[in-house]
């Protein structure tokens, strides 16, 4: 009965080795993003790093600090990034939609195409950001400091704030 059961295991793994690709099927550029978007959610700091088109969504990342880190094209909808820092972040084309950004530093962050509609951006620093193309519409801005250095209260009942 022993033999029989490694005598079937071995064969299973003879055929299921078959299926997997081959380890110089993986560019380094990948494995360097896995790595990146792993020690993300582990440790909530991934400064500089490459993250572009990471699907991010609906992810807590609270104190995040994401320091200069190319998001471009990432799909950050429905993300928590409550005080965290994504400062000279690029962010072009990212998908931004019911984002929670609130005491969010995005100084010079290029947040070009982005779509934040209906985000949450509650004493939010935009300082120098770039937001040409962005989607801003249903956003709520509260005590956010615009990149001309204005700041917009237009959405502050919607946190019971004036």
């Amino acid at each position: 009965m022993k033999k029989t059961i490694l005598a079937f295991l071995a064969v299973l793994v003879v055929a299921l080795a078959g299926f997997a690709p081959p380890a110089a099927a993986y560019r380094q550029s990948d494995l360097d993003k896995l790595h990146q978007y792993a020690q993300l959610l582990q440790n909530h700091d991934c400064q500089e790093c490459n993250l572009t088109d990471a699907d991010l969504s609906a992810v807590r990342l609270v104190g995040a600090n994401l320091f200069g880190a190319d998001l471009d094209g990432a799909n950050l909808s429905g993300a928590i990034l409550s005080l965290s820092n994504l400062g000279i972040a690029s962010l072009r084309g990212a998908n931004l939609q019911g984002a929670k950004l609130s005491w969010t530093g995005l100084n010079y962050a290029n947040l070009s195409g982005a779509d934040l509609s209906g985000a949450e951006l509650l004493f939010v620093y935009l300082a120098d950001a770039n937001l040409s193309g962005a989607d801003l519409s249903g956003a709520f801005f509260c005590h956010t400091i615009m990149p001309d250095g204005s700041e917009e209260n237009g959405g502050c009942s919607h946190f019971g704030l004036r």
